[in-house]
């Protein structure tokens, strides 16, 4: 299987209709470089919601590396398509310009508008709100938590985690692993998990256009909107850096 085929596009992964067949599908993949083990929980919630926990432990001996992490986190990117209308969905709650974000895929960065920075917890003021995403580092994970719902039946909803040294002398920006996992409404607006899957290299390959859409299109754009989150106010969103495998 070719990595152009196991990107995921309804054609492919949605209309087919089950998990199995996806998960079929990511069989196929060659999986992505892990430096580290991830610990994903996953349930729905009181109302329409689904409701996850996903922590990402550094371990560069897992991946044959050496590398003193200060400071790693999660950037998040999502894909939601509702199969019923046979439409994409890229507005969400607190983000309204889903369409400037997203890949020719309609993958994007999962970040509020009022965010500037990509990474899913990091505060307009430079700090990590623990309530999103703590920071973690070598031996001490990083969890991000989320809670994404109000969405219409025959709804499918896939998230790509990836995990990233934010600060270190040695391996700054370096890619650390990344997780898939993924939920979907049933006809009769049932909530229930659907794949959980540690990343592979096409999914990775997606990430990295979403990151070039982050830093062309919504940087850029940005500018015309407030960027306040409530602990600072931003002149724009703020690119990412190049970001490559450890």
């Amino acid at each position: 299987m070719t990595p152009k085929q196991c990107r995921l596009v309804p054609g492919r992964a949605v209309i087919l209709g089950a998990g199995v067949a996806l998960a079929a599908l990511v069989s196929g993949c060659q999986p992505a470089v892990e430096c580290g083990t991830w610990a994903f929980s996953g349930s729905p919630g009181d109302s329409d919601n689904y409701v996850i926990s996903d922590g990402f432990t550094f371990n560069p001996a897992n991946c044959g590396k050496s590398c003193d992490c200060s400071a790693d986190c999660i950037i998040q990117m999502t894909w939601v398509y509702d199969a019923e209308s046979g439409t994409y969905i890229l507005d969400h709650s607190h983000e309204s310009h889903g369409s400037v974000k997203a890949t020719s895929d309609n993958w994007e960065i999962d970040q509020w508008d009022t965010w500037g920075y990509a990474y899913y917890g990091l505060q307009n003021n430079g700090v990590f709100d623990p309530g999103y995403n703590n920071a973690g580092s070598n031996g001490v994970a990083t969890t991000l938590y989320d809670n994404p719902g109000g969405y219409s039946k025959n709804t499918y909803f896939y998230a790509v985690d990836v995990a990233v040294c934010y600060t270190s002398r040695t391996c700054q920006n370096k890619i650390l692993g990344s997780y898939f996992w993924s939920f979907a409404v049933d006809g009769s607006g049932n909530v229930s998990g659907f794949l959980n899957a540690p990343g592979w290299t096409s999914i990775e390959s997606e990430f990295q256009d979403a990151v070039t859409v982050w830093n062309t299109k919504w940087v850029p754009f940005s500018t015309t909107i407030t960027i306040d989150d409530g602990t600072a106010t931003l002149p724009s969103a703020v690119p990412l850096p190049t970001l490559t495998d450890l």
